[in-house]
Protein backbone atom coordinates (compact mmCIF):
# COMPACT_ATOMS: atom_id res chain seq x y z
CA UNK A 1 0.00 0.00 0.00
CA UNK A 2 1.39 3.36 -0.90
CA UNK A 3 1.32 6.19 1.57
CA UNK A 4 -1.33 8.71 0.55
CA UNK A 5 -1.78 11.63 2.93
CA UNK A 6 -5.39 12.16 1.78
CA UNK A 7 -6.32 8.62 2.78
CA UNK A 8 -5.61 7.66 6.41
CA UNK A 9 -6.19 3.96 5.64
CA UNK A 10 -3.58 3.90 2.89
CA UNK A 11 -0.89 5.28 5.23
CA UNK A 12 -0.98 2.35 7.63
CA UNK A 13 1.67 -0.24 6.76
CA UNK A 14 0.83 -3.89 6.23
CA UNK A 15 0.72 -5.14 9.80
CA UNK A 16 0.61 -8.47 11.57
CA UNK A 17 -3.20 -8.59 11.61
CA UNK A 18 -3.42 -8.02 7.86
CA UNK A 19 -0.67 -10.58 7.24
CA UNK A 20 -2.60 -13.08 9.40
CA UNK A 21 -5.72 -12.55 7.24
CA UNK A 22 -3.66 -13.08 4.11
CA UNK A 23 -2.25 -16.32 5.54
CA UNK A 24 -5.78 -17.58 6.21
CA UNK A 25 -6.68 -16.75 2.62
CA UNK A 26 -3.66 -18.45 1.12
CA UNK A 27 -4.70 -20.63 -1.78
CA UNK A 28 -8.22 -19.25 -2.22
CA UNK A 29 -9.51 -19.99 -5.68
CA UNK A 30 -12.06 -17.22 -6.08
CA UNK A 31 -11.70 -13.54 -5.27
CA UNK A 32 -15.19 -12.04 -5.52
CA UNK A 33 -15.50 -8.62 -7.13
CA UNK A 34 -16.33 -5.95 -4.57
CA UNK A 35 -17.69 -2.40 -4.55
CA UNK A 36 -17.74 -0.41 -1.29
CA UNK A 37 -19.93 2.69 -1.38
CA UNK A 38 -19.94 5.75 0.89
CA UNK A 39 -23.20 7.16 -0.53
CA UNK A 40 -26.26 5.86 -2.34
CA UNK A 41 -27.97 8.85 -3.99
CA UNK A 42 -25.96 9.24 -6.10
CA UNK A 43 -23.70 6.27 -5.42
CA UNK A 44 -20.10 7.13 -4.56
CA UNK A 45 -17.11 4.94 -3.88
CA UNK A 46 -15.84 4.90 -0.32
CA UNK A 47 -12.78 7.15 -0.42
CA UNK A 48 -10.86 5.21 2.23
CA UNK A 49 -11.34 1.68 0.93
CA UNK A 50 -8.54 1.23 -1.56
CA UNK A 51 -8.07 -1.51 -4.10
CA UNK A 52 -5.14 -2.74 -1.98
CA UNK A 53 -7.38 -3.21 1.07
CA UNK A 54 -9.96 -5.15 -0.95
CA UNK A 55 -7.21 -7.35 -2.38
CA UNK A 56 -5.71 -7.91 1.09
CA UNK A 57 -9.16 -9.10 2.22
CA UNK A 58 -9.34 -11.69 -0.54
CA UNK A 59 -11.50 -9.71 -2.92
CA UNK A 60 -11.08 -8.22 -6.34
CA UNK A 61 -11.85 -4.50 -6.60
CA UNK A 62 -14.50 -4.04 -9.26
CA UNK A 63 -13.49 -0.38 -9.29
CA UNK A 64 -10.50 1.41 -7.87
CA UNK A 65 -10.11 4.75 -6.19
CA UNK A 66 -9.37 6.46 -9.54
CA UNK A 67 -12.72 5.39 -11.01
CA UNK A 68 -15.68 7.75 -10.92
CA UNK A 69 -19.12 6.49 -9.94
CA UNK A 70 -21.94 8.93 -10.64
CA UNK A 71 -24.91 6.65 -11.26
CA UNK A 72 -26.15 3.19 -10.40
CA UNK A 73 -25.48 2.25 -14.03
CA UNK A 74 -21.77 2.76 -13.25
CA UNK A 75 -22.09 0.17 -10.47
CA UNK A 76 -24.09 -2.24 -12.64
CA UNK A 77 -21.50 -1.95 -15.40
CA UNK A 78 -18.80 -3.63 -13.26
CA UNK A 79 -21.12 -6.43 -12.04
CA UNK A 80 -19.95 -6.68 -8.40
CA UNK A 81 -20.45 -9.98 -6.64
CA UNK A 82 -20.47 -8.12 -3.32
CA UNK A 83 -21.72 -4.63 -2.53
CA UNK A 84 -20.99 -3.00 0.81
CA UNK A 85 -22.72 0.20 1.92
CA UNK A 86 -20.48 1.90 4.47
CA UNK A 87 -21.96 5.37 4.82
CA UNK A 88 -19.63 7.50 6.96
CA UNK A 89 -21.17 9.10 10.01
CA UNK A 90 -24.20 6.79 9.97
CA UNK A 91 -25.17 4.04 12.36
CA UNK A 92 -25.85 0.57 11.05
CA UNK A 93 -29.59 1.10 11.49
CA UNK A 94 -29.40 4.38 9.53
CA UNK A 95 -27.54 2.64 6.69
CA UNK A 96 -30.19 -0.10 6.60
CA UNK A 97 -32.95 2.53 6.56
CA UNK A 98 -31.29 4.34 3.67
CA UNK A 99 -30.97 1.07 1.76
CA UNK A 100 -34.63 0.29 2.42
CA UNK A 101 -35.53 3.58 0.73
CA UNK A 102 -33.82 2.40 -2.49
CA UNK A 103 -34.53 -1.34 -2.21
CA UNK A 104 -37.19 -1.24 -4.93
CA UNK A 105 -34.97 0.25 -7.65
CA UNK A 106 -34.82 -1.90 -10.80
CA UNK A 107 -31.03 -1.83 -10.65
CA UNK A 108 -30.97 -4.71 -8.16
CA UNK A 109 -32.14 -7.14 -10.87
CA UNK A 110 -28.92 -6.46 -12.76
CA UNK A 111 -26.38 -6.93 -9.96
CA UNK A 112 -24.78 -10.30 -9.25
CA UNK A 113 -24.55 -9.23 -5.57
CA UNK A 114 -28.35 -9.42 -5.42
CA UNK A 115 -28.54 -12.97 -6.77
CA UNK A 116 -25.64 -14.04 -4.56
CA UNK A 117 -27.26 -12.47 -1.46
CA UNK A 118 -24.10 -10.42 -0.90
CA UNK A 119 -25.24 -6.87 -0.17
CA UNK A 120 -24.17 -5.58 3.24
CA UNK A 121 -24.44 -2.52 5.45
CA UNK A 122 -21.25 -2.00 7.44
CA UNK A 123 -19.57 0.36 9.84
CA UNK A 124 -15.93 0.78 8.85
CA UNK A 125 -13.15 1.62 11.24
CA UNK A 126 -10.42 4.10 10.39
CA UNK A 127 -7.81 1.34 10.76
CA UNK A 128 -6.84 -0.53 7.60
CA UNK A 129 -6.41 -3.83 9.45
CA UNK A 130 -9.97 -3.53 10.79
CA UNK A 131 -11.28 -2.91 7.26
CA UNK A 132 -9.34 -5.89 5.90
CA UNK A 133 -10.64 -8.17 8.67
CA UNK A 134 -14.25 -7.01 8.16
CA UNK A 135 -14.17 -7.46 4.39
CA UNK A 136 -12.36 -10.82 4.67
CA UNK A 137 -15.01 -12.01 7.13
CA UNK A 138 -17.77 -11.08 4.67
CA UNK A 139 -15.97 -12.42 1.60
CA UNK A 140 -14.58 -15.62 3.09
CA UNK A 141 -16.53 -16.54 6.27
CA UNK A 142 -15.30 -20.13 5.91
CA UNK A 143 -11.70 -18.96 6.52
CA UNK A 144 -12.00 -15.67 8.44
CA UNK A 145 -14.12 -14.57 11.37
CA UNK A 146 -17.31 -12.86 10.19
CA UNK A 147 -17.77 -9.37 11.64
CA UNK A 148 -20.07 -8.96 14.63
CA UNK A 149 -23.71 -8.10 13.95
CA UNK A 150 -23.15 -4.63 15.42
CA UNK A 151 -20.61 -3.93 12.67
CA UNK A 152 -22.10 -5.50 9.54
CA UNK A 153 -25.47 -6.77 8.43
CA UNK A 154 -26.61 -8.61 5.29
CA UNK A 155 -29.25 -6.44 3.64
CA UNK A 156 -29.69 -8.10 0.24
CA UNK A 157 -32.79 -9.81 1.65
CA UNK A 158 -34.46 -6.37 1.73
CA UNK A 159 -34.34 -5.98 -2.05
CA UNK A 160 -37.86 -5.64 -3.47
CA UNK A 161 -37.89 -6.78 -7.09
CA UNK A 162 -39.45 -9.58 -9.06
CA UNK A 163 -36.54 -11.69 -7.76
CA UNK A 164 -38.23 -11.77 -4.36
CA UNK A 165 -41.91 -11.21 -5.19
Amino acid sequence: MSADSSNPLAAEPLNARTRAVQEKLSGIRHRPSVVVLAATQPPALHPHVTAALVEAAGGRPALDEADVVNTWDDVVWVQPEMLVLALPGRTLDEIVAEFTSIADMPVWRDLPATYLNQIYAAILSSQSSDVVELLAGLLHPDRCTPPPAAQARRISTLVRTDLRD
